[in-house]
């Protein structure tokens, strides 16, 4: 039994879910490099504190 209304409505609703999977997913990656800089940016800020590189040396 065909059911054109349901098959629509399902089709509009699984184009729905994945546009927000993929901006999600556009959004996770933006994130993780957020957070992997700024993790980076911690690990300098340290490595200056504890004295084993100088602010502005280039050391990572």
């Amino acid at each position: 039994m065909s059911r054109p209304t349901e098959d629509a409505a399902l089709d509009e609703a699984r184009q729905l879910v994945n546009h927000e999977l993929a901006t999600a997913t556009a959004h996770l990656v933006s994130a993780v490099a957020y957070v992997k800089g700024s993790v980076a940016a911690l690990d300098r800020a340290l490595y200056v504190w504890e004295g084993r590189a100088q602010y502005g040396d280039g050391e990572q």
